[in-house]
């Protein structure tokens, strides 16, 4: 028997009837469940401490990127520190899903459940970054996807704007378009222990999931558990580049543009002039740069296939 804590996005729709699906097909299993939904932006961060009051044994967030990269931050805030070894999981209920994708899961209850009867997991590993928070204090935060410094801050603030009407794949595009007609690519510095790099760039993608933004497969070299990111460099890229190669973007296929730059890396330092280049952290415009990344391996356990 487990004990198995849910932390769901307040925001879901259909959130009563996936809380009761899980419920019973827990239950007819003997396992325990607690559930625990958002009231607001980061409150997930904090709901993370019930998990050690109800001595959980997995963790599973039910929404999207945003919602799971605040459990991320909870987990090692509240429990890593502690050494109370909890499995995370997730149940894709968001708009992009993409952290998902790089597990091949999907939002099937029942096939949850099996991974969770199986004990599948697999160690990940954890991104952290230092950078400069919404509030121009020096700040740091967790991640287990994708961070970008650049276009993709304006993207996810546009998008945070936006209404979804179009569905996700057409939002996303339109707010690519819409980011790439008003920012200004800014002159940036990288230094990593593999390759330095000077100009202006449209975006740094640093991986550890292969996709983001509603399915584009920024980085298809990425790997959940080497203790590296996939560094993706977009120089002086036009939205012409990029709707040119957008079916290759989703088909995971390597670009080759004189302003396209690939590596794999084990800790970066980003610097660019104060204010001029926002981060997106998994949909969610976090700050800006300078940042600087870490990384530490196999981190946590993760339910996957």
């Amino acid at each position: 028997m487990a004990i198995v804590s849910f932390i769901i996005n307040g925001k879901l729709k259909n959130k009563e009837k996936v809380k009761l699906s899980l419920l019973n097909s827990l239950h007819a299993l003997n396992h325990t469940s607690y559930f625990f939904e958002t009231t607001s932006k980061e409150n997930a961060i904090s709901l993370v401490k019930n998990v050690l009051e109800n001595n959980s044994d997995y963790l599973i967030t039910v929404g999207g990127d945003g919602s799971l990269n605040e459990v991320v931050n909870g987990y090692m805030k509240y429990i890593y520190p502690v050494k109370h070894k909890v499995v995370l999981g997730l149940l894709p209920a968001g708009t992009g899903n993409d952290f998902a994708k790089t597990l091949e899961i999907d939002n099937s209850i029942q096939l949850l459940v099996e991974r969770i009867n199986k004990k599948n997991h697999v160690s990940i590993d954890v991104g952290e970054v230092k950078y400069t928070g919404l509030d121009k204090k020096v700040s740091n935060r967790f991640f287990i996807n994708i961070t970008d410094i650049g276009i993709g801050g304006i993207v996810s603030k546009k998008l945070s704007e936006s209404s979804r009407i179009l569905g996700p794949d057409l939002t996303y595009i339109k707010a690519i378009i819409q980011s790439f007609l008003s920012y200004k690519p800014v002159t940036i510095t990288l230094k990593s222990d593999v390759i330095q790099w000077k100009g202006n760039a449209m975006s740094i993608c640093l991986a550890n999931g292969k996709y983001f933004g509603s399915g584009m497969c920024i980085a298809p070299q990425a790997s959940i558990n080497d203790g590296k990111m996939q560094l993706v460099i977009l120089g002086k890229v036009s939205m012409f580049d990029y709707l040119k190669n957008l079916s290759k973007i989703k088909n995971g296929e390597i670009i080759n543009h004189p302003e396209v730059h690939y590596a794999s890396i084990s800790s970066c330092e980003i610097d660019a002039k104060e204010y001029s280049c926002p981060i997106d952290m998994d949909g969610e415009f976090i700050g800006y740069a300078p940042l600087s990344l870490i990384i530490h391996q196999k981190k946590i356990e993760f339910l996957s296939n």
